[in-house]
Order: structure tokens, then sequence, then C-alpha cells
């Protein structure tokens, strides 16, 4: 049977936070030893905020370090970012995309792209845009 500790009963208790700290200094040799570590006190219910802040005031919190336990949190589910990557979609191209796809049905993304690359080229030719690795026209 398995105990469930209260996250004051976990944090009062120095050994739990010790030996998470021990696992997460040698990150570099025992990943698994860090993951199983990790996976326990967060069943016992210890926030994955502490997990990230304990080491910070430990002075042991190396990059390496905070990208695994980063993985580990997002492999138990744990997104620390909001999903998605890049800027926001403006309301106005949401407006363009509806509008195409009224007049153009299922031939509207492929039309949009090509009117975003014809309105790159443009710029380009024109010299509004410098041409570069970001930049280049697909």
């Amino acid at each position: 049977m398995t105990t469930t500790l209260s996250h004051e009963a976990i944090a009062a208790a120095p050994s739990f936070k010790h030996e998470y700290l021990i696992c997460y200094a040698a990150a570099g040799a025992q990943v698994i030893g860090l993951k199983q570590c990790v996976t326990h006190l967060l069943q016992c219910g210890v926030p994955w905020q502490d997990l990230v802040r304990w080491p910070k005031e430990a002075g042991c919190d190396s990059p390496y370090a905070r990208k695994i336990l980063s993985n580990i949190l997002t492999e138990a589910g744990i997104r620390r970012r909001k999903p998605g990557a890049g800027r926001e979609t403006p309301p106005a191209a949401f407006g363009l995309l509806a509008d195409a796809t009224e007049k153009y049905g299922d031939d509207a993304v492929a039309l949009l792209l090509a009117a975003y690359r014809a309105g790159k080229a443009r710029l380009v030719a024109s010299g509004e845009l410098a041409l570069n690795l970001k930049t280049a026209v697909a």
C-alpha cells in the first residue's frame, strides 16, 4: 500500500528534499535516479514548482540538470509553457482565412500560402525586405 504524504510533511522532512537534491546534482551521471526521485515526489504530492525551486535555493542549479528535470516533468504530463510556439495569430489573419475558405473552399490554404510567397517576393524585389536565410522566399 502506497502512503501519500502531505506537501507539508514532505517539505518538513529534510530527507526527501536532501535525496532529491543529491539526485539532481548527479543528474549527468544518473538520469534514471533523478527520474525515479521526481516521480516519487510528484506521487507523494510535492508541487512541481518546489522541484524547480529547491535546486536554485541549494545552489546546484546547472542548465543540464534543469533540462533533464524539464524533460521529466513534460513526460509526466506537466507542461511549464503554453502549448504552441511563436507569436499569437492576429485576429485579422483568421478573418482572411474565413473569407478565403468561404470563397475558395478546400483550396483556401494553398492559395493563401501562394499569396504570402508572392507578397514576400514583391517586397524582396522592391528592396523593402532584405533577402537572407530567415526571409528567403520558399
